[in-house]
């Protein structure tokens, strides 16, 4: 007679269980990560040049957190854009902070399908998996780029995951990390605080509620309001061995858009309102107003899921709206925030009954319809078609003419120019609104056009008259006094200083 197997001992260490992959998350991943390729060949745009000319140039002074360069943008920001670029070589245009955007963005495709799964199961996460993936695949998002939105967002979805987890388990490490990652994502943009607001909401709602023991929910918040903490003080530090002071960086940070939302205000410019159409269009197009719509009108069915989270997520979807109704600008990518906000709440909506189980795959499934278009056109330009942007273009054919202790400036704006040309722009501001605030009157401009550190090069690629910010033709007297027009036959207006003689620019018109 055989004899039957001995069982194992209970006190002998038993082998670890052997976690299988999540195979449709491993695809998720890989096909994120694909779909986002063709975006390294594109020419940066006028945010991500601006951001790593201010990085690479980095030298605090008294008066400004970087020196030569103005931003109003948090260290945390330039920061990784100045890392990233250091440790990639510099084999296309931006490669480094793009390659951390894909790295960042795989990781927010991660969160929030944990995070569903954990909320509302298997089969749903599938489809807040589906609904992020296609998102941030849409070109028309700006997702392929690597703006504060696109490297902040990840963080705020990571966040989430890790303050879930440190509810489910007390884990304190968790709890720390959490409100690390949901400061430092506000470190890449000011209005990304949806890791914040989230935290603070659900931290609350659970002390209230009867889900987790307050004990627990109290031990969790302070570790999260401690790693919340962390990169604060972590900046103060660093300005109190720098030279430059908290009253400038607080201005630079946070001061200034008080000042540049009166600007965008006073302004009577059809552009804003333009964007803002085009911007709600997109809303729609990308599926993510559908979502929410159907997320709302179908809230009591997934509500009892988890209420304490279901509260901190509709709050805080508010709250990333509310900052794309006042942003002012209305750019494509302020939408980016809410890729993680209309995920994790298409996954909810799956999770209910039908019809509202079908309505929600069926939404999901036009996400990605909407998505492939677009990128379709996006992908052929960049990997048949690669044709640099126009600005771009003229920085190249500076670069080709210029000398080599040439300087430029680019009127009111695309810093890519300046990136393109690889010269040193002795003007501070590379974008319009610093401009429009900083140097309303262009007395800033018009005495580094005259004076010793004159540019060689000055580009017009905007009208000297835009906004009517030089309406008593100062500025054009002073480049006729000290520049000579050497536009090509196609592009905008350029000048060179009337004491130098370069040759002329060639461009492909």
């Amino acid at each position: 007679m055989t004899p039957a197997p001995a069982l194992p001992s209970s006190a002998g260490p038993l082998a670890p269980a052997r976690v299988r992959p999540d195979r449709f998350l491993v695809g998720a991943v890989v096909v994120a990560t694909l779909l986002r390729l063709p975006g390294l060949l594109a020419t940066p745009g006028s945010d991500e040049a601006g951001f790593l000319l201010v990085a690479r140039s980095w030298s605090p002074s008294a008066d400004s957190l970087y020196g030569p360069y103005w931003v109003d943008r948090p260290p945390v920001l330039l920061a990784a854009y100045r890392w990233s670029d250091a440790l990639v070589p510099d084999l296309l245009p931006v490669l480094g902070p793009r390659l951390l955007a894909l790295v960042l963005s795989a990781g927010l495709v991660v969160a929030v399908h944990r995070l569903a799964a954990r909320v509302a199961g298997r089969d749903p996460a599938r489809v807040a998996t589906v609904v992020a993936v296609a998102l941030l695949s849409d070109p028309d998002l700006s997702g392929w780029t690597a703006k504060g939105e696109v490297l902040g967002t990840p963080l705020v979805a990571v966040s989430w995951l890790l303050l879930v987890r440190a509810l489910d388990t007390g884990s304190a490490r968790a709890a720390l990390l959490a409100g690390v990652c949901a400061t430092t994502a506000a470190g890449c943009k000011q209005s990304l605080v949806g890791g914040l607001v989230l935290g603070a909401v659900l931290l609350v709602a659970s002390f209230l509620g009867a889900r987790v023991a307050p004990a627990r929910v109290l031990a969790v918040a302070g570790r999260w309001a401690l790693g919340a903490a962390l990169p604060v003080l972590a900046v103060l530090a660093w300005i109190a061995v720098s030279p430059a002071t908290v009253a400038a960086g607080w201005y630079q940070v946070v001061g200034f858009r008080a000042d540049a939302s009166a600007v965008l205000a006073a302004s009577d410019s059809r552009a804003p309102v333009e964007r803002a159409h085009d911007l709600a269009r997109l809303f729609v197009t990308c599926g993510m107003a559908p979502l929410l719509v159907l997320a709302v009108a179908g809230a009591r069915r997934w509500w009892s899921r988890w209420p304490a989270l279901s509260l901190a997520l509709l709050v805080t979807t508010g709250v990333d709206l509310a900052g794309v109704v006042v942003s002012g600008s209305f750019w494509h990518a302020y939408l980016v925030p809410l890729v993680p906000d209309v995920a994790l709440l298409a996954g909810l909506v799956a999770s209910a009954a039908p019809p509202w189980r079908s309505l929600a795959r069926a939404v999901a499934a036009l996400c990605v319809v909407a998505a492939l278009p677009a990128y379709a056109g996006f992908a052929r330009d960049r990997l048949v078609d690669p044709t640099p942007t126009g600005p771009w273009q003229v920085g190249v054919a500076i670069a080709d003419a210029a000398g080599r202790d040439d300087t430029v400036v680019s009127l009111y704006g695309s810093a890519e120019l300046v990136e393109a040309s690889g010269l040193r722009s002795p003007y501070p501001h590379l974008w319009s609104l610093p401009i429009r605030t900083l140097d309303p009157d262009l007395a800033g401009l018009r005495a580094v056009l005259a004076g010793p550190d004159a540019p060689t090069w000055v580009v017009g690629v905007l009208p000297l008259s835009s906004w009517h910010i030089d309406a008593d033709h100062r500025l054009r007297e002073v480049l006729l006094q000290h520049y000579r027009l050497a536009t090509p036959p196609c592009g905008p207006l350029v000048w060179v200083r009337a004491d130098v003689v370069r040759p002329a620019l060639r461009l492909e018109c």
